[in-house]
């Protein structure tokens, strides 16, 4: 079985709370590490640990992987791309005309 951050997060999107407490206690000790450093305060620091876990699991099935994310982004760019050619050339066509202000 993988046991990855990602195949975790897949399984708790789908409600596996096997999954969820592998991978809370996984990341458990370096977030109470961190929270403690920035508040000063151990209990604080339980308390924001114990909220942003559960943020993770109330969340969960709207997590998408990493890979899904990549994918969205590149359709976006490649829309904001089509969307701005036209000003593209316009500024070049600009560009090359004597006399013409540069921005």
């Amino acid at each position: 079985m993988d046991d990855s951050d990602e195949a975790l997060m897949a399984r708790v999107a789908q409600g596996d709370e096997r999954a969820f407490q592998v991978l809370s206690r996984r990341h458990l000790p370096a977030m109470l590490g961190l929270a403690r450093r920035i508040l000063g305060n151990a209990g604080d620091a339980e308390d924001v640990a114990q909220e942003a876990f559960v943020r993770v699991w109330t969340h969960a099935p709207r997590w998408q992987p990493l890979a899904q994310q990549e994918e969205r982004i590149a359709e976006l760019d490649a829309k904001i791309e089509e969307q701005t050619r036209p000003w593209a050339g316009e500024i070049e066509r600009r560009d090359a005309v004597p006399g013409v202000a540069q921005c």
